[in-house]
């Protein structure tokens, strides 16, 4: 491990022991940006149902406004109300305004029924589930991602140990053989074939660590690595964790769901009368001069009423929008149908695919085994000089490549779990 404790020293600003990195603590220690997007985004949506539940409350605010009449209206009256002499028929125009115009006070309005109010706040409380499910899927997918990037990072460590192993044992052997030449038992032939053979597994570990270090590299964008030189945790250990994964898919589309069946509610809703209380306190001021301050020139105001709005024409494009409303939902209901019965193949092939996986580690296993014992023995006989050095080559290839093989095959298990 000195090209990986060479390495990661580089990364580190202090003077700082290394230590093993397992993956809980990677979990621990990742920085999940798009976190908080989703957890703004629920802030939002909540804040968004407050302002929903509040509307059930009075609306109640200060109104205020002042008015030049640049024109007083006239309104003509009967003369006679005003002089008991004047002629029958006949009319006297009165002014009914003054120049100046002003009206302060408190407005209050509230809805006695009104049947979408509370559709409303169900609106808002589905925005708000859809937020806190896309938080919950930001989690998840970002816990598969380090996980991911982990076993990555492992499997590249266990590739570089094995070349590293693979060089030093042949360098090894590599020794031996140059001693049997130049005593006269190997010839030149077989000696430089050796040492061909010992610069390939010099660039082969060159190559595994270019990777390990790439790794690395990838788990720095998510957390701090400058304490750590050494993954930990198996691939063993990270396949046989207890993963849950949820279907936030149909999950969502169940929320599409309810949400489309709350625009059916409300639209049908629409169609009833609303009846709203309204009240005014304050007073009004009228002058020919804009003497606002003068008490002598305001007159209280204060009124209440009650005000029905009953939908007429609105009837005709409410009945088209529900049949718009209703197809859509029947769209959505399939959507989820379909999809439910895909997810149930698609686990039943994951399933079976996960089974076949498991049984080809459990194979490959004992192939590296016996690689691994082949390896061995191959090694004593050429430092014997029994057997070619070639012979050794071979070996070594063939564990490396079974090894490749079961990596391979425990990262595809690895991710098919994630699934």
């Amino acid at each position: 491990m000195k090209k990986i404790v060479i390495y990661i020293s580089l990364l580190i600003s202090a003077q700082t022991f290394g230590q093993e990195l397992s993956l809980s603590k990677a979990l621990e220690l990742a920085n999940n940006r798009e976190y908080k997007q989703a957890e703004l985004d629920v802030l939002k949506q909540e804040i968004n149902l407050k302002i929903q539940k509040n509307k059930r409350l009075p609306l109640l605010y200060g109104e205020a406004n002042i008015q030049r009449n640049l024109i007083v209206p006239v309104t003509p009256v009967p003369a006679i109300a005003f002089d008991p002499n004047a002629q029958p028929g006949e009319i006297t125009p009165l002014k009914f305004a003054t120049d100046w115009s002003a009206k302060a006070g408190l407005q209050l309005s509230l809805d006695l029924f009104n049947s979408q109010n509370q559709l409303k706040i169900k609106q808002a409380e589905n925005l708000t589930k859809k937020s806190e499910l896309s938080r919950k899927e930001s989690v998840e997918t970002f816990k598969n991602l380090i996980i991911d990037l982990y076993a990555q990072t492992y499997l590249a460590q266990q590739q570089f140990e094995l070349s590293i192993q693979n060089e030093n044992n042949y360098k090894e052997t590599l020794a031996v053989l140059i001693k049997r030449n130049e005593a006269g038992r190997a010839s030149d032939l077989e000696k430089n074939t050796a040492l061909q053979k010992a610069y390939e597994l010099t660039l082969t570990a060159d190559e595994a660590e270019m990777v390990l270090k790439n790794k690395w590299l990838q788990l720095a964008n998510y957390l701090d690595i400058s304490a750590f030189d050494l993954i930990s945790t198996s691939i063993e250990e990270i396949i046989y964790v207890n993963y849950e994964t949820s279907d936030f898919e149909i999950e969502q589309l169940q929320l599409d769901l309810d949400a489309k069946q709350i625009e059916i509610r409300n639209n049908k809703l629409s169609s009833i009368p609303k009846l709203t209380f309204n009240a005014f306190y304050g007073g009004q001021f009228y002058d020919n001069q804009l003497k606002i301050n003068q008490s002598e020139n305001w007159f209280g105001n204060s009124y209440v009423n009650l005000t029905l709005r009953i939908p007429l024409t609105e009837n005709f494009e409410t009945s088209l929008k529900n049949k718009q409303f209703e197809y859509e939902k029947e769209i959505t209901q399939n959507k989820i149908e379909i999809l439910t019965q895909e997810k149930q193949t698609s686990e039943l092939q994951k399933q079976n695919e996960i089974l076949l996986l498991t049984q080809k580690i459990n194979t490959f296993k004992q192939i590296v085994a016996l690689a691994e014992t082949n390896v061995s023995i191959i090694k004593s006989q050429v430092d014997a000089g029994t057997v070619l050095i070639t012979e050794y080559t071979k070996e070594i290839e063939n564990l490396f490549s079974q090894n490749q093989k079961l990596w391979q095959l425990n990262y595809d298990l690895l991710k098919k779990q994630l699934e």
